[in-house]
């Protein structure tokens, strides 16, 4: 005896919306796809070396105001602090170039003439 397949607007002419949400298929797997997203165990770790203080466009000093807690003041550990430097592309400033043709008329022969 024949098995009676249900319609779905995947196996007949039925519109999609005619499918309840919650009845869609699952997805398969995609194959081949082993390894999780992001760094793998085990790689090279790719970091932009600090450069020095001194070479630095500005340096800001964060202190903490208070303590999170109570708001009393805390001690500060005492020097080098953690460093975290951030790069910024410079601006670029663009070159506007703005040009002016002249038109003239000649007094003897009455041409018009244009740069």
């Amino acid at each position: 005896m024949d098995k009676v397949q249900k319609l779905t607007p995947c196996n007949s002419s039925l519109p999609p919306s005619t499918e309840h949400p919650h009845a869609k298929p699952k997805r398969k797997p995609v194959p081949g796809k082993k390894r999780k997203q992001g760094g793998q165990k085990g790689h090279k770790r790719h970091l932009r070396e600090l450069i020095p203080s001194e070479q630095c466009t500005t340096v800001i000093p964060c202190q903490p105001a208070g303590c999170r807690r109570c708001g009393d003041d805390v001690p500060l550990e005492p020097p080098p602090p953690q460093r975290n430097q951030v790069w910024d592309p410079p601006e670029l400033e663009p070159i506007v170039d703005e040009y002016q043709p002249f038109r003239g008329r000649c007094p003897c022969c009455d041409t018009t003439a244009g740069a």
